[in-house]
């Protein structure tokens, strides 16, 4: 295991993925699930994705509930059951755009990523410390804003429903959206209870670009907004699990919790003296 890779798991309340760091084996494939059956001509007759949207807005809790929330704590449960791998993965967001996201793991070590709304970084015992740039940093600085489907409007400059597909049994929208920040992302909105059902993108890194798609489920009430507690990531024919085990909003998070660890701050102060020097140890 030579590189560490950063898997984008958005609930789809924060980031339907919060943002998670986590090391990876060489090369991933994702396994695609495409319905190939005929369309009824009511099918055919798609909906703006911007109804599908704000459906699934509603559907969750509604505009007025995700406005009650100013930060969200969430530790998850991650599992590679068949390497034996268990790791526990706590999140730390805050509105607008600041997240900060801890991985422990016996086998793995401690991985930390995060963002203070302007610098994206992360840091472990494997990589050391590193800023992220270009498309590393945008992909990075888009999943630090905070329920970004809920707030849709603010974050992405184009949506359009492009299809249905069966997901897991479900017949679901296909929306495509582009955000603001970033490469497009698509979506699946199941079309009889507008949840979230599936989240595809093709995640930019150092070391190429890697496809990704987390299937969610087991939606539970968190302070009047519908969460999903489950996700499960397919992979080179493994299946990654991650499982919410504790989510609590407007907590009291101490001041600092959002600054930019030491090594992080004099990396960007080294690139600040010194332009075009490394980002990373």
């Amino acid at each position: 295991m030579k590189k560490a890779m950063k898997i984008e798991f958005m609930w789809c309340h924060s980031n339907i993925l919060h943002v998670l760091t986590f090391p990876l084996f060489l090369t991933l494939a994702i396994v695609f699930i495409n319905w190939p059956g005929i369309l009824s001509a009511d099918e055919k007759k798609l909906p703006d994705a911007e109804v599908i949207l704000d459906k699934f807005v509603e559907a969750t809790g509604g505009l007025e509930t995700y406005n009650r929330i100013k930060n969200r704590v969430t530790e998850n449960i991650f599992e590679i059951p068949q390497m034996g791998i268990k790791a526990t993965i706590t999140s730390y967001h805050s509105k607008p755009n600041m997240i900060y996201v801890k991985m422990a793991s016996d086998k793995l070590g401690t991985v930390e990523s995060g963002s203070n709304g302007d610098v994206a970084w992360e840091k472990s015992m494997m990589m050391g410390p590193k800023i992220k740039e270009g498309d590393e940093r945008a992909d990075a600085l888009r999943d630090a804003l905070f329920d970004p489907q809920a707030y849709w409007r603010h974050v992405y400059r184009k949506v359009e429903c492009v299809g249905i597909e069966t997901i897991e049994g479900k017949l679901c929208y296909k929306v495509v959206m582009t955000p603001k920040i970033g490469n497009p992302q698509t979506f699946y909105f199941d079309k009889e209870s507008n949840f979230l059902i599936r989240a595809e993108w093709i995640a930019k890194l150092q070391m190429g670009t890697i496809p990704v798609e987390v299937l969610v489920s087991d939606y539970k009430e968190v302070d009047g907004i519908l969460i999903p507690h489950r996700a499960k990531v397919k992979i080179i024919g493994q299946e990654r699990l991650m499982t919410a085990v504790r989510v609590e909003h407007n907590v009291k998070l101490p001041e600092d919790l959002f600054k930019l660890p030491e090594e992080i701050q004099a990396l960007v102060d080294t690139v600040e003296k010194e332009p075009g020097k490394g980002t990373s140890r």
